[in-house]
């Protein structure tokens, strides 16, 4: 196979060739069944040094092109990619193209990425400064549904935003673990691994 992509920010293993490039997007997006931001997927596979920023904006734009893959846009007016059925063919018979680890490593940033924005937009922090510091109120919700709220006084803006940061990274733990505390009951605790 042909190398001809720029290799800047590629580790060892990732994609040096534009063919590569474009079916990794097309794979992408089929394997996670929903549209991905424009931007966000060069970011996420040149962050993961998977492939090279700009040869992945190039092929998403070879591709818009080609129509393998279409622009949507979302509820909030942002460019999301699609994929449509020539590119989900194409992704289909052609995905053993790819190295294995590269298709795992891509699929599992990709939706960890999704994750951390739908809780981002399903769950809140609101920092209120108040006279002697701040309270930082944490938000679970189920779609329109408030399921928790929780507010904490911290002294300073840095401890409120190290709430915050916790508070996302696993709101269903802090919910959970409140209704476990409340209830008196415990959580299911995992099981020792055999070594």
């Amino acid at each position: 196979m042909e190398y001809d992509a720029l290799i800047a920010g590629v580790e060892p293993g990732g994609l040096n060739n534009t063919q590569q490039i474009r079916l990794l997007v097309c794979y992408i997006l089929r394997a996670i069944k929903t549209t991905i931001g424009r931007s966000m997927l060069p970011e996420i596979l040149q962050y993961e040094g998977l492939a090279n920023l700009f040869e992945v904006i190039n092929a998403i734009d070879r591709m818009i092109e080609e129509k393998n893959v279409e622009i949507v846009l979302d509820e909030d007016g942002q460019e999301m990619l699609s994929l449509t059925e020539k590119g989900n063919k194409a992704a289909k018979e052609l995905e053993f193209m790819l190295p294995y680890t590269v298709k795992k490593k891509a699929v599992r940033a990709a939706v960890a990425m999704l994750t951390k924005i739908r809780v981002a937009k399903e769950n809140k922090v609101n920092i209120i400064p108040v006279p002697t510091g701040y309270n930082v109120e944490c938000i679970v919700t189920d779609r329109d549904m408030e399921l928790l709220k929780i507010v904490l006084w911290v002294p300073d803006t840095q401890q409120a935003e190290v709430v915050k940061a916790a508070f996302m990274d696993d709101p269903m733990k802090v919910y959970s673990g409140s209704i476990s505390l409340l209830l008196g009951t415990e959580l299911a605790k995992p099981k020792d691994e055999e070594i």
